[in-house]
């Protein structure tokens, strides 16, 4: 199995035995999602994960090297296309200790160099302004905004009870492109 390990971390590869590790991102993120009750997870969670295995999506979990701590997950979508996209998900707990950009580094760095990539797509929520910072302290370049979802969040959007979706109305995405590979930047700079 594929490893790229940094100082503080190791990245592998997602496996058909990861649901449970992915569940723990998707409720984090999202818990409106999930508070349609059972009936409504046991819909929504088996279309995330076919997301997730998709073949134009490559998804490796990142863990802390000292104990094996499951940190979150780093993946390159749309890699059918000439620029694919890159997304992270940190659990909660493992946000602002510089793990961000040392999984980002070394997997675009990683993905970049065995797949002959020169750059990458990078899409984030306006209002997260502390990725939109650390995505710009290694580079990123902002293109545009973007008001529109993937097809599974607009199908998920509609089936949501109207008070919960209007959570999800009028999201505006940015689009940033990142060169690689990216230079090392220290965790006193961002």
């Amino acid at each position: 199995m594929m490893r790229i390990e940094t100082k503080r971390l190791y990245i592998r590869q997602m496996t058909d035995d990861d649901l449970d590790l992915m569940s723990l991102i998707w409720l984090e993120r999202s818990p409106t999602l999930f508070d349609g009750g059972k009936e409504f997870q046991e819909k929504i969670l088996p279309e995330l994960w076919e997301t997730a295995k998709n073949p134009t999506v490559l998804s490796y979990l990142i863990f802390l090297r000292d104990g094996s701590q499951f940190c979150g997950r780093v993946n390159m979508q749309k890699t059918d296309e000439e620029v694919p996209e890159l997304g992270i998900d940190l659990l909660e707990k493992y946000q602002n200790q510089g793990y961000g950009p040392e999984a980002i580094t070394a997997f675009a760095n990683w993905y970049g160099e065995s797949r002959h990539v020169s750059e990458i797509k990078v899409r984030i929520m306006a209002v997260n302004t502390r990725s939109a910072h650390v995505f710009q302290k290694l580079g990123a370049e902002y293109l545009q905004e973007d008001p529109s979802f993937s097809a599974a969040i607009k199908r998920l959007a509609e089936e949501l009870p109207e008070k919960q979706e209007t959570i999800m109305r009028d999201l505006i995405v940015r689009e940033y492109i990142l060169k690689l590979p990216i230079t090392s930047v220290s965790d006193a700079a961002l």
